[in-house]
């Protein structure tokens, strides 16, 4: 299999980037895989081309005159499979191309970077960018519910990261090993529709994706996202927002592998009960079944062997 990738625009330390399918054995020489948004089109038509797409839906928010949106256009006519992580979207564009064009996946993760683990150092951990006011979900869940913790809990030490992080820039690894020096990852698929896109919404609802209100009224999609899984490969006890969707349960079983919350103090309430019962059977029961199970089927060899492979 080759692989082509094109990681222009995106940043160092992005998930995309570190995926190295290229390291994969006894796979099937007849196919191309391409990961990277500026990819149109395929370089050989003779082969099996296939495209894994971890930005939909928001590649098509900017309408036709959009680059992105042209680009993904374009990978519909010319790709004979693209991989989506998110649902809708497979669902939607199969019925309007009239043809299986797209398959619904999971984020993979390359055990290339599984982290060791060490001393739990840190309460909670976030990855992603941090929007503070300017997300609502930060805004008015994960953000009050961090202040009052710590106001609460003497030391409470909640570990936020988006690649940088108090005047150093973290690579992929690095990240990966402070998130394995916590005790819990706070997490969420959840995207919120931006006002600009706001104007798009019909169309977006009727040929892309589904737009749904969240807990906190706002106007919200669906993906899996890198740091969900990137939560369980660290084995930290997983806290995944409530969403309308919960795409998680596709692939996830709620309390079993990953615990929900569904406000601040939801959130602030579960948080205090993990810090101060985190070594009892019932939490680590779940933050080994949740690592486990992610390690054995979420990978990216696990993704060729149930996506890629039987082509």
């Amino acid at each position: 299999m080759n692989v082509y990738t094109k990681f222009a625009g995106t940043y160092k330390w992005d998930p995309v980037r570190n995926l190295h399918f290229e390291d994969l054995t006894d796979v099937r020489e007849d196919i191309d895989l391409y990961i990277g948004k500026e990819t149109s089109v395929p370089l050989n038509s003779d082969r099996t081309n296939v495209f894994l797409d971890l930005e939909q839906p928001n590649t098509w928010y900017g309408g036709p005159t959009c680059r992105a949106f042209q680009n993904a256009a374009s990978r519909e006519k010319t790709f004979d499979k693209i991989y989506t992580i998110n649902k809708p979207v497979a669902t939607k564009r199969n019925a309007i191309l009239e043809e299986e064009k797209y398959v619904y996946t999971f984020f993979p993760f390359s055990l290339k970077h599984l982290p060791l683990q060490t001393e739990k150092t840190y309460d909670a951990f976030f990855s992603g960018h941090w929007y503070g006011d300017g997300y609502s979900l930060q805004r008015e869940v994960i953000g009050p519910a961090w202040i009052n913790l710590k106001h609460k809990v003497e030391g409470f030490d909640f570990f936020i990261v988006s690649g940088y992080h108090e005047g150093r820039n973290l690579s992929y690894d690095e990240k990966l090993a402070e998130n394995a020096k916590s005790k819990m990852s706070i997490t969420y698929n959840h995207q919120e529709l931006s006002p600009r896109f706001m104007n798009m919404l019909e169309t977006i609802q009727a040929d892309f994706s589904d737009v749904r209100k969240d807990n906190t009224g706002h106007w919200c999609i669906n993906q899996h996202k890198a740091r969900v899984i990137e939560g369980f490969m660290s084995k930290t006890l997983v806290l995944v927002y409530n969403d309308p969707f919960n795409s998680i349960e596709d692939f996830w079983i709620p309390d079993e592998h990953f615990i929900y919350y569904t406000s601040a103090e939801d959130l602030e309430l579960k948080i205090m009960d993990i810090n101060e019962n985190f070594n009892s059977d019932k939490y680590q029961s779940i933050i080994h079944a949740g690592h486990e199970f992610t390690k054995n089927e979420y990978n990216v060899q696990q993704f060729y062997n149930k996506y890629i492979k039987d082509l």
